[in-house]
């Protein structure tokens, strides 16, 4: 069972790509909680500093007992330089667990 740290979510990204996927909202503190150990697939570089992640884009193939913590970012944008999150960025993060699959 792996944990993925992801800047987007995609039903392509389960195996199979039929299944039962619970998601659940997280704070900001269970979100820096969680990701400790996971593997960054973060595929923005100024995300990824800011997150203090390494920058890792990859194709990923979540498997039943897989975890993908999912921050994802709204209203304005990250700059170069930036360090922190800007005032008009929106985050939400979320935590999806692929709980089991099957074919159809």
């Amino acid at each position: 069972m792996a944990v993925y740290v992801l800047n987007s979510w995609s039903w392509t990204m389960t195996n199979p790509k039929f299944g039962d996927c619970h998601f659940e909202d997280l704070s900001e503190e269970e979100f820096d909680r969680e990701v400790i150990g996971a593997i960054s697939c973060i595929g923005n570089p100024i995300l990824a500093k800011v997150l203090e992640l390494p920058f890792n884009p990859q194709y990923i193939d979540l498997k039943p007992g897989d975890t993908a913590l999912v921050i994802n970012l709204s209203g304005g944008r990250l700059r170069v330089g930036d360090k922190s999150f800007p005032d008009d960025v929106d985050v939400k993060y979320t935590k999806v667990q692929l709980q089991e699959a099957a074919a159809i």
